[in-house]
């Protein structure tokens, strides 16, 4: 299960002990919408739970056009399957 998926379906509920890195190709056209839609609290949560780092705090200014930060969040919400911990 994509972290994002697992995300959109636990919201404030977390679990994830164990991810994979499953490489999709970059897409800022679906990635830019899909920021506002995050709830930072409990993302930043599961971040915890799996030692991650660099994960930003939330969306910064102008992230519509700021490539690293979405190719950071690209990477955090669609390359990561989270293969145990319950959503």
């Amino acid at each position: 299960m994509k972290l994002l998926t697992h995300h959109l379906l636990s919201s404030h509920v977390s679990g994830a002990t164990e991810v994979h890195i499953c490489p999709v190709e970059f897409n800022p056209q679906f990635v830019g919408p899909m920021i506002p839609k995050v709830e930072w609290a409990a993302f930043l949560e599961v971040a915890d739970n799996l030692h991650l780092i660099q994960v930003p705090k939330g969306p910064v200014e102008g992230y519509e056009e700021n490539e690293e930060f979405l190719r950071t969040m690209h990477h955090l919400l669609l390359e990561m399957e989270v293969v145990e911990g319950t959503p």
